[in-house]
């Protein structure tokens, strides 16, 4: 089956593949982006992740029971920066369900081997952070055996012409980079990374110039050329110039014919390793089988910047005294 999307415009023979993640992308500096309708995505379980480590470096902030707020702290100033920023208007907030990935695993046992699941890791955290959000009348989706990209890939595709604006340092989700255009069943989506609060997003065009390959098929790629943050090796001296050459020596179709990879057993491997980087498994995209109701995010904005709920009490509760200053004032989001 041909997964060239209807329109794209593939990278030609001879351009030129950075050998580096496609994250790295240079994203040139610029004036705020424009106050339009938009859905901000947000990978909440990489920001709790990434709030989580910089809290263990940066010293102790504590409510008044002794209870660590470092994290939280970082957290909801982030996230707050982030709202100032884009002035969203929707919202949505993805996390980690319980066995995220386990399916994968099963698929894979190496898949992210070593790492701890960021429910176990982080859990005191994650209650905290889910618990902010709540407070603050912000939608979240969580849904276990999935985790935070497999829901916010689905929300990439869910039926809408409302931009979508994803907020994660997860590569994975460049292959759901989208520019728009009137003949889309699907709005834009675009990306921005967590250690900038500036300049342009990472858009389609950007990323299959970066890669040399449309970004719908960088399953296809790091299934052959291997994802060391993900544990998957990759086949024996395939890196992604060579994983990318091979794609369009096959006439961009996967599984790719034997002609181009005719070992059975690399064939059986890339085969698993690409439904592992595949963010819509058709069997197991969340929204078809296990009932995820993505019609409100057309809806509701998810988020009113005007009436925080019961956010002053919850931070009131940690101690949390500078952000609560802030949110009186008017100058949190």
């Amino acid at each position: 089956m041909a997964l060239q999307p209807p329109g794209s415009a593939l990278g030609q023979p001879g351009t030129t593949l950075l050998p580096a993640r496609a994250l790295s992308l240079a994203q040139p500096r610029g004036d705020a982006p424009e106050h339009a309708p938009r859905l901000l995505a947000v990978d909440g379980t990489g920001l709790m992740v990434r709030c989580s480590r910089a809290a263990r470096t940066r010293g102790s902030l504590s409510a008044p029971d002794g209870t660590p707020t470092a994290a939280l702290t970082m957290f909801a100033g982030s996230l707050a920066r982030k709202l100032r920023h884009v002035r969203p208007s929707h919202l949505v907030i993805c996390w980690d369900g319980l066995q995220a990935g386990q399916w994968r695993r099963e698929l894979w046992p190496g898949y992210k081997a070593g790492r701890d699941t960021a429910w176990r890791a982080f859990g005191p955290e994650m209650t905290q952070m889910t618990g902010f959000c709540a407070a603050a009348g912000m939608r979240q989706l969580i849904m276990t055996g999935f985790e935070a990209d497999d829901l916010l890939a689905s929300v990439c595709r869910a039926p809408g012409d409302l931009p979508v604006l994803l907020w994660t340092d997860d590569a994975d989700l460049q292959q759901m980079l989208d520019d728009y255009s009137p003949d889309d069943r699907h709005p834009a989506v675009a990306l921005d990374t967590m250690d900038r609060d500036e300049g342009a997003p990472i858009t389609e065009a950007m990323t299959e110039r970066f890669w040399g390959i449309h970004p719908s098929w960088l399953p296809e790629v790091r299934a052959l050329a291997g994802d060391v943050s993900d544990g998957i090796p990759g086949l024996p001296r395939i890196g992604p110039k060579r994983a990318v050459r091979m794609i369009r020596e096959g006439g961009m179709t996967w599984p790719l014919p034997e002609t181009v990879l005719s070992d059975p057993e690399h064939r059986r491997l890339a085969g698993i390793w690409r439904d592992i980087m595949e963010l819509l498994v058709p069997i197991l995209t969340p929204e078809r089988e296990a009932g995820l109701d993505l019609s409100c995010l057309a809806g509701e904005a998810g988020w009113d910047p005007q009436s925080a709920g019961n956010v002053r009490e919850l931070l009131d509760r940690y101690g949390m005294s500078r952000i609560a200053e802030r949110l009186e004032k008017g100058e949190l989001w």
